[in-house]
């Protein structure tokens, strides 16, 4: 053995004892479940609407109308569920330009780079839950086809029912295109 190559296995059998592993090696592609539970909060945008009449409220009711969208991932030892998915998909993200407009919509920081901020993927979550079908709720949620999805049944109905081929008037609720491969269970909830 030369002397050159005592220092290379010397070095390698230090970082394997300490659980570096070589430069090439796969890195793990899921996330170590917590020892207990954990809620992040992520930043799914801001609505500023217009007026507030749409939301039961009379502007007097409101000394500002930026009204916050958060997502949550609950991360715990036994899996991890996100609840909501945003206002704008993180594919309107072109060239990293941000923040994105959608109307009344405003998001400065995409879903995706916030969940691997906090090692997460898609794939990673167990669980997707919708509060409701609202586009300001559902931008994101196709990326979790591979979760286990739990909507409300008034809620299922809609988001299986085939699109209309004219789109909807101004003002209704946007489509959020999902996909028809989509796994949600046909049971009620």
């Amino acid at each position: 053995m030369s002397i050159r190559t005592v220092p290379c296995i010397l070095t390698a059998a230090v970082l394997m004892a300490f659980g570096f592993p070589p430069a090439n090696a796969q890195q793990p592609q899921k996330p170590q479940p917590p020892q207990s539970l954990r809620l992040y909060v992520l930043d799914c945008g801001i609505i500023t609407p217009a007026n507030v009449d749409a939301y039961g409220l009379k502007p007097g009711e409101m000394a500002n109308t930026k009204m916050v969208t958060p997502c949550f991932l609950i991360a715990h030892p036994r899996g991890s569920l996100i609840w909501d998915t945003g206002e704008i998909p993180d594919g309107a993200f072109k060239d990293g330009v941000s923040p994105q407009t959608l109307r009344a919509f405003t998001v400065d920081r995409p879903l995706l780079p916030q969940l691997a901020a906090i090692g997460y993927t898609p794939a990673n979550i167990t669980y997707m839950a919708l509060s409701h079908y609202h586009g300001d709720h559902v931008a994101n949620a196709n990326l979790f086809a591979g979760s286990t999805w739990i909507v409300q049944k008034g809620d299922r109905d809609p988001i299986l029912a085939p699109r209309p081929a004219v789109p909807p008037a101004a003002g209704a609720v946007p489509d959020p295109n999902f996909s028809r491969a989509s796994p949600i269970a046909k049971r009620s909830c």
